[in-house]
């Protein structure tokens, strides 16, 4: 039973960590990203379709992630081969990717942006 009773408390406490490790990086990263786009000159619709962009593919990540169906223990062994989806899904690159782009997106509109075409 008591057990049972550290488990319990155990949980209780977990969420709030889990929830510092999420909020934590996700306000450093948005608080960086918005001033690099107010120093850019960047549009309120822009940074909105941006970071929009950016959570949909968090979610998608994710229940992708969770909902993958796979035998681990046979991929190790080697007697089944990951698809193609599911080697990006299993890679570090494809999380850190959706953080990425929206830098590099940001940054190249307003490359294209400041140069002036001149006949």
């Amino acid at each position: 039973m008591s057990s049972i009773v550290q488990y319990q408390s155990a949980m209780d406490y977990l969420w709030g960590i889990v929830l510092a490790v999420v909020v934590i990086p996700s306000l450093i990263f948005s608080l960086i990203f918005a001033l690099i786009q107010v120093r850019l000159g960047q549009t309120i619709l822009n940074t909105i379709l941006l970071v929009s962009l950016l959570a949909i593919y968090i979610v998608f990540f994710i229940y992708s992630k969770l909902h993958l169906d796979s035998n681990w223990n046979d991929v190790s062994e080697g007697r089944i081969k990951l698809t193609l989806i599911q080697q990006i899904l299993k890679s570090d690159w494809s999380y850190w990717t959706a953080f990425i782009l929206p830098w590099i997106i940001s940054i190249l509109i307003y490359m294209f942006r400041s140069k002036k075409i001149t006949y």
